[in-house]
């Protein structure tokens, strides 16, 4: 089975993570946690269980196919097991920036005033 995603927390190899839908549909999709694959480079994105019949009650295939993208353009998802930060391109990541990982926040660089 393909196991592209790591977890630092739990240090274990994953074949899924997880993305709240909110960034793609507001209040419409908070909460609804979408199962995030990825496969040659592909994501695809499904619906979890608990959220089949609210998810029937909209445009399921619209939604899928928006979390997919949104997969492909952010960096972190969330593990299913201990529920921690993910890095959706490992390969690319930058640990020690705000929102990936490596926390801390404070590059040190020179990005405007202190």
């Amino acid at each position: 089975m393909n196991k592209p995603f790591y977890c630092e927390g739990c240090k274990r190899k994953l074949d899924h993570v997880l993305l709240d839908g909110y960034p793609i549909g507001d209040r419409l999709l908070e909460g609804v946690m979408f199962v995030i694959r990825k496969d040659r480079g592909k994501f695809t994105a499904a619906t979890q269980d608990k959220d089949k019949s609210y998810m029937q009650t909209l445009n399921e295939k619209k939604w899928l196919k928006a979390m997919a993208k949104y997969a492909s353009e952010t960096d972190v998802a969330t593990c299913p097991s201990c529920h921690g930060d993910v890095d959706l391109n490992p390969a690319t990541a930058v640990h020690g920036i705000a929102g990936n990982s490596g926390g801390g926040g404070d590059t040190g660089g020179s990005c405007g005033p202190r």
